[in-house]
């Protein structure tokens, strides 16, 4: 999907790694918010659900501490929530709590990326 050389330079640069994701992660939170309000912040709240479960299994070094490239996904949840609650109340954040459909999505998606991934390992062998 990416280049092979900015593979590279970020699998020596986790670090970097790191910030760019939190940094485009905070940042489309806050564009989004601005450009459609409370909608917005919904909308980024189930993209970070969705993204936080296809990185979860990618185990990253920031900082000399291991960790999951997932958690910055997690933490702009709670960067959303915490927004919209400061902006229009603790019961319309409390709206924004997860559905059990958005977790079954979730699964789903992961487990076709998985899929996606296997049959590109496998074309990439051939």
């Amino acid at each position: 999907m990416f280049p092979e050389s900015i593979q590279s330079f970020f699998a020596n640069q986790q670090d970097l790694l790191w910030v760019s994701v939190l940094f485009l992660d905070l940042g489309l939170t806050v564009i989004m918010y601005r450009l459609f309000g409370k909608e917005g912040l919904l909308g980024c709240i189930v993209l970070s659900i969705l993204l936080a479960n296809l990185q979860g299994p990618k185990i990253i070094i920031i900082l000399g501490f291991q960790t999951t490239l997932g958690v910055i996904f997690y933490s702009s949840i709670f960067f959303a929530t915490d927004l919209m609650s400061e902006r229009y109340g603790r019961a319309e954040a409390g709206k924004a709590d997860v559905k059990p459909e958005l977790k079954e999505a979730a699964e789903k998606l992961q487990q076709a990326a998985k899929e996606a991934k296997k049959a590109a390992e496998g074309a990439k062998e051939n």
